[in-house]
């Protein structure tokens, strides 16, 4: 817990799920300052806000004509811009791979007062998006975006690279050839500081908890311990608890708080809150979500198997 008691007294930068909110002084609309230089790319007009404070624009490869999104972070709009910066170049090079259910960075840079990364352009909403307009999602589509989710975590984790981190906000969902897809869209954390020195005062405190990356860490990790294989089972557990209920698995009014939760509190089976789940796949989920990583599923491949 000493860990934890002088993380929460670090500095920290705005909360990097809480993507519509800019709440440093120093963000100026991206429409009233000097589109950023990104070598090869022409860009065009911003369209969202991304995490850590990133802008977000549309982007057109000069050669080839190709559509692409331009995440791009400038010093300004950071408090820690030494914490954010790392966190996103860790992020930029985790996410270099090929997979249907990982968002791919195909380029990244970095000048003196910005770094930039560029992605596929995806079309589509985030998973937090589908449940605040539709609930919970049925069991069919809980199914099958469960084992996406579980392909593109297991993806990652090929290449050494974590999921801790992501939520229902930065998973994405897509449409193609008239299916849906989902999207890991964020990854590379490596130590619980990455989270907590980018993460918002709101959040830290507990005033915006639930919007944060927080309820969907691994207790462990967030006690100090580096992230691994046994703790992003246990984000896709809190993630796929919150696709087929609405609600994360473990909500508290402050931090320490949450922690206690997870280590102490089992939540709701997902077959008493729902009777169209198939005992396995309730099993499964809640085997993720135990305080003691042994007592989890060894790997993302066992857990499929147990779905």
């Amino acid at each position: 817990m000493d860990a934890l008691a002088k993380a929460l007294r670090a500095s920290v930068a705005p909360d990097p799920d809480k993507t519509w909110i800019t709440s440093s002084p120093a963000v100026v609309d991206a429409r009233e300052r000097p589109a950023p230089v990104v070598r090869g790319y022409e860009l065009g007009a911003p369209i969202g806000k991304g995490r850590l404070g990133s802008q977000i624009y549309l982007g057109t490869h000069k050669a080839l004509g190709t559509s692409v999104a331009i995440r791009v972070l400038r010093r300004e709009d950071v408090a820690d811009w030494d914490a954010a910066r790392e966190r996103f170049i860790r992020e930029a090079r985790a996410m270099q791979i090929n997979h249907p259910n990982v968002i791919h960075v195909k380029d990244f840079g970095e000048e003196p007062d910005y770094v930039y990364v560029v992605t596929d352009f995806i079309l589509g909403e985030s998973v937090l998006q589908r449940l605040a307009n539709d609930g919970p999602l049925a069991w069919p589509v809980l199914e099958r975006l469960t084992s996406q989710l579980i392909d593109g975590v297991a993806a990652l984790h090929r290449r050494g690279a974590f999921i801790c981190g992501i939520t229902p906000l930065t998973t994405r969902l897509t449409q193609e050839d008239g299916e849906e897809r989902l999207l890991v869209s964020s990854g590379g954390v490596s130590q619980v500081q990455d989270l907590l020195g980018t993460a918002s005062e709101g959040a830290l405190r507990g005033t915006e908890l639930r919007e944060s990356e927080l309820p969907y860490v691994a207790p462990e990790v967030l006690m100090g311990e580096a992230p691994t294989v046994s703790g992003d089972l246990f984000t896709i557990g809190a993630i796929v608890y919150t696709m087929a209920t609405g609600s994360p698995p473990f909500l508290a009014p402050s931090l320490p708080q949450l922690l206690g939760a997870m280590l102490r509190d089992r939540p709701e089976p997902l077959t008493s809150v729902r009777g169209d789940i198939p005992q396995s796949f309730s099993d499964a989920i809640m085997k993720t979500l135990s305080p003691v990583p042994a007592e989890r599923p060894a790997d993302a491949r066992a857990l499929a198997l147990m779905l």
